[in-house]
């Protein structure tokens, strides 16, 4: 029997904005030139394939491993059979888009350029290999702990973080507006956007 007994709150989140300022994204464009979507999509994907926002976390979790027995259709422990471990664990979360899923719409007649923005993702989750430490409480000479088990867990709370961070809205909202603020400083550096508004949806 193996689970998580214990899954503490994330203890710190360092929030680091990477804003892709390019002041060389792609070509200029003349104040006469049409501005088109296939225009806009290459200022954008030639630029950046994704656009990211990082979180780095800590976290605490304690895992239990132990032999049981079936007693009246319940599982239940054999004395002496447990092994528990508390350990810390870190890693970075990168949230972002895929650049070429991005969509336009060019309405010349009212001056607006529309972008169309697939939902927030998690595009990279990397393990803080320094942040992991165990200490063991429990020993028992009746149950091996693996490797193995630990990168079972180990996958188990990366999830767990990820549905954290994106259930989020502060962390989402916050991501998004990474992501407008730098597809604007793409397009304008790239002389698409003088005479148009820009609107954004997300999808």
């Amino acid at each position: 029997m193996k689970k998580v007994l214990v899954k503490a709150g994330v203890i710190l989140v360092v929030l680091a904005v990477i804003v892709l300022v390019l002041s060389f994204a792609g070509p200029k464009f003349g104040n006469n030139q049409a501005v088109s979507t296939t225009v806009l999509e290459e200022a954008v994907v030639s630029a950046s394939e994704l656009v990211t926002v990082k979180y780095y976390y800590n976290d605490i979790g304690t895992y239990e491993d132990a032999k049981t027995i079936n007693v009246s259709g319940k599982d239940t422990k054999i004395p002496f059979t447990t092994d528990e471990i508390m350990f810390t664990y870190g890693g970075i979360i990168s949230l972002g888009i895929d650049a070429a899923d991005i969509e336009f719409e060019v309405n010349d007649a009212a001056g607006t350029i529309t972008c169309t923005i697939p939902e927030i993702k998690v595009v990279a989750h990397e393990d803080d290999e320094e942040k992991f430490q165990e200490y063991i409480i429990k020993d028992s000479i009746f149950t091996k702990t693996s490797w193995g088990d630990y990168n079972d867990i180990k996958a188990e709370l990366k999830a767990e973080q990820e549905t954290i961070v994106l259930s989020d809205d502060e962390i989402v909202s916050g991501a998004e507006e990474t992501v407008k603020n730098t597809i604007s400083t793409l397009l304008n550096n790239a002389g698409l956007t003088k005479n148009y508004t820009l609107i954004f949806k997300f999808d």
